[in-house]
């Protein structure tokens, strides 16, 4: 979960609510969170607002297993690079522990359920993939060779695969055109992306 914002409710946010009694459906969060732990749900918050520290406390005291990467802490204390590789390596441990990977490649990730990820096989058949069927990737990719229109790229745990040209440039983005690189906090950013 990347929390931004604390959710719906006076107890977890001092601030203005538009929802000051809680969640409109009805959804409260001390409850999903002990579910989530009998479930044996592996739950991780990238925190981006100090405005979250009442609700990230209320999910630790219901699920002990939490795991919280704290960047408005890490903006402040290093560099953006650094920063750049925590959110990397937490929404990379999200899907990990999700979609796939090993048992152990991070804290909290301790008996996983899913056998399919010990066999390395995928969490779905792919015999029966389908034209309408939706896949989604986050990555870092590196180039690590060209021939014609056909790339070959390698992402931050060392996967590679090949990839055409005209899909690298209509649906990817380049670090690499910047002039200087600036810190800036996660206000600051929030202000140049809109």
């Amino acid at each position: 979960m990347i929390c931004d914002a604390p959710c719906h409710g006076k107890k977890y946010f001092e601030g203005w609510d538009s929802y000051p009694n809680g969640s409109p459906e009805g959804y409260e969060l001390e409850p999903l969170m002990r579910e989530f732990k009998k479930e044996n749900i592996a739950f991780t918050v990238i925190k981006l607002d100090n405005n979250c520290d009442k609700m990230i406390k209320a999910m630790q005291e219901n699920h002990d297993t939490v795991q919280v990467t704290d960047l408005v802490h890490a903006t402040q204390t290093k560099s953006a690079e650094e920063v750049t590789k925590m959110f990397v390596e937490s929404a990379s441990y999200i899907l990990r522990a999700n979609v796939g990977g090993k048992p152990g490649d991070k804290p909290g990730a301790k008996g996983s359920k899913r056998d399919t990820v010990k066999s390395g096989k995928p969490l779905w058949d792919p015999k029966k993939l389908g034209v309408k069927d939706i896949f989604s990737c986050i990555s870092y990719l590196t180039v690590t060779n060209i021939e014609g229109t056909m790339i070959t790229v390698k992402n931050q745990l060392g996967g590679s695969w090949f990839i055409s040209k005209d899909i690298l440039q209509r649906d990817m983005w380049s670090a690499d055109h910047f002039e200087k690189e600036v810190k800036c906090n996660m206000t600051d950013l929030s202000e140049i992306l809109e």
